[in-house]
């Protein structure tokens, strides 16, 4: 079974105390070796004064923690806005960018799935218009279809007048 520091510390603290009180001055013998009071406190304290000092900079890292993730939650989106105007007022000058610390932004290519549910749409829509003027023609849409299905015509789409 593991110990945690605080139980550790706290044992060899009431060692000691029971050291001090019963061992003031008599001996203990420990490994075929006598030990007074005084020496086995000696042995003690330097784990104790250890002990103690970890656990209190244990303490003060996560209260810095806890402030460094306090003030990253406050300007999260304030580096947002900021990351936001500096590409609008640079674009994707690379030489620009980079002073910031920024790379220029690039587009995503389209997976071979969302091209070919964008060409199934297109001509879903184009076979929805068929042949009619322009202006009606830009007021009609074909139904979305899910990329592995093939458009099923339903009913037929009239242009409003």
């Amino acid at each position: 079974m593991k110990t945690s520091k605080k139980s550790l510390l706290m044992s060899i603290q009431e060692l000691i105390a029971g050291i001090e009180k019963h061992f003031a001055s008599a001996s203990l013998i420990v490994a075929n070796q006598a030990y007074t009071g005084t020496q086995l406190v000696a042995v003690l304290q330097p784990l104790a004064d250890a002990l103690s000092a970890t656990t209190a900079s244990k303490a003060a890292w996560q209260s810095d923690v806890a402030a460094e993730r306090k003030a990253f939650t406050q300007a999260d989106e304030f580096l947002a806005l900021l990351h936001q105007a500096i590409y609008a007022a640079y674009g994707n000058a690379v030489a620009s960018l980079a002073d910031f610390g920024l790379a220029p932004r690039t587009r995503t290519t389209p997976t071979a799935e969302v091209k070919a549910a964008a060409a199934q749409k297109a001509l879903a829509t184009k076979k929805a218009r068929g042949e009619i003027g322009k202006d009606k023609r830009a007021k009609i849409e074909a139904p979305a279809t899910s990329a592995g299905t093939s458009p099923t015509p339903a009913a037929p789409l009239t242009a409003t007048k």
